[in-house]
């Protein structure tokens, strides 16, 4: 019998902070869209030396990003 693993859900809230702390050596930051940045996207990426947004996110780059930085481990999964 095979037995598959269930994936862990983790927050968004969880993943942000692993991300961003990921990140602060680089001085960057991700937020979460609010007001009227949330029309164009649900993150943004941060440079904090300059201010100025660096990149646009939607949820699912937000997890790919995640993934990419190793911010989320292959048995977790981003919670919907």
């Amino acid at each position: 019998m095979i037995m598959t693993r269930r994936k862990i859900p983790i927050t968004e809230r969880a993943l942000l902070q692993r991300i961003n702390r990921k990140l602060d050596e680089k001085h960057e930051k991700v937020h979460k869209a609010r007001g009227m940045v949330k029309e164009q996207c649900d993150f943004y990426r941060l440079n904090t030396s300059t201010n100025t947004v660096m990149k646009y996110m939607t949820r699912d780059d937000f997890e790919k990003f995640g993934r990419k930085l190793d911010a989320i481990r292959e048995y977790e999964i981003l919670d919907h």
